[in-house]
């Protein structure tokens, strides 16, 4: 496979390689991601392939907008307010998926977050669906801010990459929404502190 290296300018492209079950990499406001259609069994595969990766381990998935959460996820007057103040941003939530969420997962809650990256987010809107967002990265092996290495790891093995290295802030908190009780599964920048404020 010829790993293509992507600009701002290829936006469309990048779009038609996702819609035909590719995987690209891409920056996000912590590492460098790949993506894949989040309702596309065999983009699902090609990620897990590209990766390494064990199949029974759940991917994380992004969304454009509260809205779109919304459409595949359930959300609480409570999960929707921690969303709109928090999202996009370093926030990553657990939700349990809708019955008819079309999502390619062997489970009924998902971890979702809205990263805080414009190109990203437009190129979501445009899709018009969620998608798998993992870390740039060989199963148990480090991550990577820095395009040219995702480059050099991935190329043949993916469809290309976005040449923008990915912005290093902390990783984002990960909060468990699926019960009354909000749980805190990984710290990051935003504490439970904070969210309980929001409550």
């Amino acid at each position: 496979m010829n790993t293509k290296q992507y600009t701002a300018s290829d936006l469309d492209e990048m779009i038609e390689v996702l819609n035909n079950d590719g995987v690209i990499a891409f920056r996000t406001d912590t590492v460098m991601g790949l993506l894949a259609l989040a309702n596309s069994k065999l983009a699902k595969s090609k990620l897990v392939e590209a990766k390494n990766r064990p199949k029974d381990k759940l991917f994380p998935i992004m969304v454009s907008s509260l809205e779109m959460m919304q459409r595949y996820t359930v959300m609480t007057i409570r999960d929707i307010k921690l969303a709109e103040k928090h999202l996009p941003g370093a926030l990553t939530l657990i939700l349990s998926l809708k019955d008819n969420s079309n999502i390619e997962l062997d489970s009924e809650t998902v971890a979702v977050r809205i990263v805080n990256d414009d190109l990203l987010i437009s190129l979501v809107e445009k899709l018009d669906s969620p998608i798998f967002l993992t870390s740039a990265n060989l199963s148990n092996e480090p991550t990577t801010m820095l395009a040219s290495e995702v480059y050099e790891i991935f190329a043949g093995k993916i469809n290309g990459v976005y040449m923008e290295d990915a912005a290093g802030y902390e990783a984002s908190t990960i909060v468990d929404l699926t019960s009354s009780e909000m749980k805190i599964l990984r710290q990051g920048k935003i504490s439970l502190n904070e969210l309980e404020e929001d409550e």
